[in-house]
């Protein structure tokens, strides 16, 4: 390929999910500014020579993980292998994540967003609220549910966006699995946004 597709590449492998996502909240958690500098120190040191001599050695055998490992050091091959499980996995949850992402963006096209509002029409019940709301202090305090067998269940208020995701993405079930091997109902809406999210990567890499 041309020098712009190995560039293109390599900013592809090198920027995910993890450094616009994950990587804020890393540093917050981790004290902020003062979490840059050991984290420049081991870029430097670690994760840029890794990554070229990665680069380098793809560049030079040109084949996969498995043929690059049984040319370069046959004993290490379980390395190769090794690579290839990962990616595979990597490429599982990735795109699950890019499923919730497409459902989040099909549901943002509405003139009202649907998590802005409790709406018992996606599921939400009387502990929803909205966070932009005027709430006092005493409604947001958790309160005791009688349950079929006379006992107390305590009940905590929830956002409408929390209730959301976990009603109308997920359709949670707060009673658990009800035996071995129910997995729960089939969600027609997740299953369309992942299949589209794998079409998406196909038609990405069917070219190489």
């Amino acid at each position: 390929g041309s020098r712009t597709e190995f560039i293109l590449s390599c900013i592809g492998y090198s920027v995910g999910l993890g450094n616009v996502w994950r990587f804020p909240f890393l540093a917050y958690a981790n004290g902020g500014g003062a979490f840059l500098i050991p984290y420049i120190i081991i870029l430097v040191l670690v994760g840029k020579p890794m990554y070229f001599m990665e680069a380098a050695i793809g560049q030079y055998a040109q084949v996969g993980p498995l043929a690059m490992w049984s040319q370069l050091l046959p004993g290490s091959v379980g390395i190769g292998a090794a690579m290839v499980i990962i990616s595979l996995i990597v490429a599982i949850y990735y795109n699950v994540i890019m499923a919730y992402c497409l459902f989040y963006l099909f549901n943002s096209f509405y003139s009202v967003l649907p998590w802005s509002h409790c709406d018992p029409g996606w599921g939400a019940d009387s502990r929803c609220y909205v966070r932009s709301a005027n709430i006092s202090e005493d409604e947001l305090e958790g309160h005791c549910i009688i349950d079929d067998l006379g006992g107390c269940v305590e009940s905590n208020s929830q956002t409408s966006t929390e209730q959301f995701w976990e009603k109308a993405v997920l359709n949670f079930d707060y009673n658990g699995l009800g035996e071995f091997g129910d997995l729960g109902e089939f969600q027609y809406h997740l299953a369309f946004c992942l299949a589209l999210s794998w079409l998406v990567v196909s038609l990405c890499v069917m070219k190489g």
